[in-house]
């Protein structure tokens, strides 16, 4: 029917509807603000969650209207708003609800927006797609400065992509035929699954049935102890999961491998994942400076050292 609702993720009962978001089209969360901005024709809503002791919904914050034509996707990142028309990307202040053109498109396309979150081997950034491109904007001059803005780096997918979605730390894609997963510093591609494939891989396992028309990929942490991740595939009829090769074991591949700067960005990324309790980053950092010294790097080889001590 159009309407944003929201439900207990415990019970999954009916907690509030935002009856005036009726004809919604498009919308996005972010979580961490606790903002929905929600699009009905040429009009966007930013709503706050509110929780209290006795009641729970969404509040209306602000709202632009009469945008020069129909947004094709809005997506929530810090402190400003991505709107995806059908020839541009812009970036929506939410504070003054001022707009200011990101990307321009040489076709119309699928706009998609992924926010990749910061860390110490990459500040806050944005991914635009672009045909078979993924642009990569630095956040903070986004949200600052967006008219100066400028893509800095880019991944590469082997056809235009459905949906594109970080499951840390990878950037997993969804196109027609399979899904592409690309290392987050790097953006090399890694990894291909098809649809269907019961395969086993190096960083993703799949469960897939028969192709169906695919409609939408998610992911969601299922298992916080333990720090697992799950990406969702919806069709018509199925719904097919993607379950991350435990984390330990792909940095075990790794070392076995002799790739221990991608070991050691592996532990950094997912420093607070409860699977790397018992992988030690200083011993890596050694195996490393010593791979290093043999090849002549003694500078790197230094540098490792004192990073293990």
């Amino acid at each position: 029917d159009g309407v944003i609702s929201s439900y207990d993720i415990t019970s999954f009962q009916l907690k509030s509807s935002l009856l005036e978001t009726k004809g919604c089209h498009v919308f996005s969360v972010h979580e961490y603000n606790g903002i929905i901005a929600v699009a009905i024709k040429r009009k966007i809503s930013l709503y706050t969650w509110m929780q209290t002791t006795s009641n729970s919904n969404f509040y209306l914050r602000k709202e632009v209207s009469n945008l020069a034509e129909l947004p094709k996707i809005v997506v929530c990142v810090s402190n400003a708003l991505i709107v995806g028309f059908k020839r541009s990307y812009e970036a929506l202040d939410m504070n003054s609800l001022a707009s200011t053109k990101i990307l321009d498109v040489d076709k119309d396309q699928r706009m998609l927006c992924l926010e990749l979150p910061s860390s110490e081997l990459r500040p806050s950034a944005i991914i635009l797609a672009h045909g078979i491109q993924g642009l990569v904007f630095d956040l903070f001059k986004v949200i600052s400065n967006p008219s100066t803005a400028m893509f800095n780096e880019r991944l590469e997918w082997k056809s235009p992509p459905i949906s594109i979605n970080y499951i840390s730390p990878f950037i997993v894609s969804l196109l027609p035929d399979f899904v592409e997963i690309h290392d987050v510093i790097s953006l090399s591609s890694l990894q291909q699954i098809s649809l269907p494939s019961n395969a086993p891989s190096l960083a993703f396992t799949s469960s897939m049935s028969a192709q169906n028309q695919i409609y939408s990929f998610s992911s969601c942490e299922i298992d916080t102890t333990n720090g697992i991740e799950y990406g969702y595939i919806s069709s018509i009829d199925t719904l097919s999961i993607l379950r991350m090769t435990p984390l330990s074991s792909q940095i075990v591949n790794l070392l076995e491998s002799s790739r221990f700067e991608e070991a050691i960005n592996l532990c950094i990324l997912c420093s607070n994942n409860p699977q790397l309790r018992e992988i030690d980053i200083q011993q890596i950092h050694e195996k490393y400076a010593l791979s290093l010294f043999q090849r002549g790097d003694f500078d790197g080889s230094i540098s490792n050292y004192i990073k293990a001590d």
